[in-house]
Formats: C-alpha cells, structure tokens, sequence
C-alpha cells in the first residue's frame, strides 16, 4: 500500500465488509457524504469523519489509523501531586491561581484547616 489514507481506506473497508456493509452504507450511518469514504484511498480523511466511522463500526480510531488497539501500556498517564508547590497546574490551558489550588486543597482533606 502507497500511504497512510490508503491503509486507512482499506482497513475501513474489510470491517465495513465483515459487518456486512458497503462504503456508502457505512458512510450514510455515519452521517458523512456518501462517497466520502472512496475519496479515502487517496486523501486523508478528517479526525472527525475518521471518529464518525469507527464509531459505526464499533472500533477504536487507532484501529482504522495503524490496525491496532493501543494498549493502556501505550497511553501516557501523567501524574501530579496537588501538595506539590514546584509544578504548574493549569485548567483549560490556563494556569490556576495558588489560591485556587488552596481552595481545592482544602476540599480535599474534608474542608478542615
């Protein structure tokens, strides 16, 4: 296979089949034009269509991106200590103020202090 979207089209196309559905089916349950999927094999589709689909197919996106479930092992969990004074906390891409944290520390240990 040349490129990626190729791959992705294909690996669409064999769980479409084995669910017993063509690509214009699939696509019309998926909410997305109903040739889109065929545009595939040589254009990237968009993360949003490309979720839309695998949500019909009822399998993760990495499935029809690499042809594998990712593994928790695979994830990255990133921990952070709220009694830690050093790291930067932030909420929606802003940094929470110390006397939120405060707050929020508070409400933790029940209230008290």
């Amino acid at each position: 296979m040349e490129n990626n979207a190729e791959n992705i089209y294909f690996r669409i196309k064999i769980k479409a089949r084995q669910q017993g559905l063509s690509l214009p089916q699939l696509a019309i349950k998926a909410g997305i034009g109903e040739k889109s999927i065929y545009r595939w094999k040589k254009i990237m589709p968009s993360i949003d269509s490309l979720m839309k689909v695998a949500n019909v197919l009822n399998v993760p996106v990495s499935v029809l991106i690499n042809g594998t479930e990712e593994s928790k092992d695979e994830i990255s969990i990133k921990k952070a200590d709220l009694s830690d004074d050093s790291t930067l906390f932030t909420f929606q891409g802003k940094e929470i103020p110390k006397s939120d944290l405060e707050i929020i520390r508070r409400l933790l240990k029940g209230g008290n202090e």
